[in-house]
């Protein structure tokens, strides 16, 4: 009862990662349907409501034309997600399940054009917005009651769109890049060592990188963007590692740990007319021959620590801290935070004996990124010259599971 009990309430709290809190991270990839006793299935509704904002670049030109409020507004509309997925038991020694999530995306969408006599100035807008879908297949082994070897395959959708507008984007004023729609596979894999009568578990599970192909349509204010031959652009979503720990405590408590590892320095998106523009003006200012539209600097590295409270047989109460590294990227509109620290609290309500229902929420609390020198020759698009020390998120959670 007391694995039961523990690995339902575990995932009461949804493991989300605000948009712009490190690279694109946004699920955390969380096995916990995998390791649920019996057959399982849930649904989680997610909602993430974000308050983000910096201070463009540029500002004295715009003092001598009179104007004086230099915000971009709120950076991150508000964003939903859906995630869920079903665990079989097939007997004894094997397990099946079928996992969806959302693990990679962003949304930043902004418009900075203030009040010049009487007439908004187009200054810079954007709008951002990358997604990706995963269905992972596995099978699990158990030779007992301790062990448990499990593998599968993940298909992964990626797409996107990006468009830039304004005189701070410089030469790239009016750039627009679709990325439609590919599909493509990567593979998992995991061992789990648990001591029931204990309650203690710990799983280790890696996730594979996966590369993506995409026919980039890039365009200009004068129709496609046409400077060499097109190919295809390589996208490749990184690979990954999850560590989760927990034991009990008590007949009524149990702590648990989280530690995950996200491969993003080697991620990056360069569609090839964009890297054509940087490559003929590289040969004027060479600092800027590496630059990309979207790379990361450091790897990503996120904690938790929670612990949970069962009162009785339908209520269950969780509370959980949290803490992300970022990716070491300066401040810009697409990384407006570096990192994060994190508190959740959440409750837990078994409305029959097999089906339960859950509420959640986490309060984020942004780092601030480094502030890039506005006289570096390869500043990223497009930079902030400072970011709001109040930039913060609340996301909140509602997940239905049923055990059959």
């Amino acid at each position: 009862m007391k694995v039961h009990f523990f690995w339902v309430s575990m995932s009461l709290l949804l493991p989300v990662q605000a948009v712009s809190a490190a690279a694109l991270e946004q699920s955390g990839q969380s096995m916990h349907i995998f390791f649920q006793p019996d057959h399982y299935a849930e649904i989680s509704l997610v909602h993430l409501e974000a308050d983000v904002a910096g201070q463009v670049e540029n500002q004295a030109a715009l003092a001598e034309l009179g104007i004086q409020d230099y915000s971009t507004g709120n950076l991150a509309p508000e964003q939903r997600f859906v995630l869920g997925g079903f665990k079989l038991q097939l007997n004894p020694e094997f397990s099946f399940a079928l996992l969806y999530d959302q693990p990679f995306g962003v949304k930043v969408n902004y418009n900075y054009n203030p009040d010049f006599y009487g007439q908004p100035l187009d200054v810079e807008a954007a709008d951002i917005r990358f997604k990706t879908e995963n269905i992972s297949a596995l099978i699990g082994y158990h030779p007992d009651t301790h062990w448990t070897f499990y593998a599968g395959l993940s298909h992964q959708s990626f797409q996107g769109n990006l468009e830039l507008w304004g005189q701070n984007y410089y030469i790239f004023h009016g750039y627009q890049a679709h990325f439609p729609e590919d599909d493509a596979w990567g593979w998992l894999a995991g061992v789990r060592y648990q001591i029931p009568e204990y309650a203690m578990s710990a799983a280790f599970t890696y996730r594979s990188a996966i590369h993506h192909q995409l026919a980039v349509q890039e365009q200009s204010p004068q129709g496609q963007l046409q400077i060499v031959a097109d190919q295809n652009t390589a996208v490749r979503t990184p690979e990954s590692l999850n560590l989760d720990l927990h034991t009990g405590i008590s007949a009524n408590n149990l702590l648990y740990a989280g530690i995950r590892w996200v491969n993003w320095k080697d991620f990056y998106i360069q569609p090839t007319q964009f890297g054509a523009v940087i490559d003929a003006y590289a040969t004027f200012v060479p600092e800027i021959k590496d630059f990309k539209l979207i790379h990361y600097q450091k790897d990503q590295w996120s904690a938790k620590l929670g612990g949970l409270h069962r009162w009785n047989a339908r209520w269950i109460s969780q509370l959980e801290l949290g803490w992300d590294s970022g990716i070491g990227n300066p401040a810009s509109t697409l990384n407006p935070a570096d990192g994060h620290y994190s508190l959740g609290l959440g409750q837990l309500f078994y409305f029959r004996p097999d089906s339960f229902m859950a509420a959640g929420a986490y309060y984020l609390k942004f780092k601030q990124p480094h502030i890039q020198p506005s006289n570096f020759a390869g500043t990223q698009i497009s930079s902030l010259i400072s970011v709001n020390r109040d930039n913060h998120a609340w996301v909140y959670g509602l997940r239905f599971g049923h055990h059959f």
